[in-house]
């Protein structure tokens, strides 16, 4: 076996997998940070109109 195969092997077993799983990670807390920012812009708002309302 060459020295290039066992690094593909290497690469396929290992390296691979690892790889997808932290694809996976930052798709996940991308779609969380989206979650969150969609939160924090509604808390935005409802504090906003209770200003205007305190304040009318």
């Amino acid at each position: 076996m060459s020295h290039f195969s066992h690094l593909d092997i290497l690469f396929k077993r290992e390296i691979e997998p690892l790889r997808k799983r932290a694809q996976e990670i930052v798709k996940r807390e991308a779609t969380a940070k989206k979650k969150i920012e969609q939160q924090a812009r509604k808390l935005d708002d409802i504090y906003y109109e209770a200003l205007k309302e305190l304040f009318a």
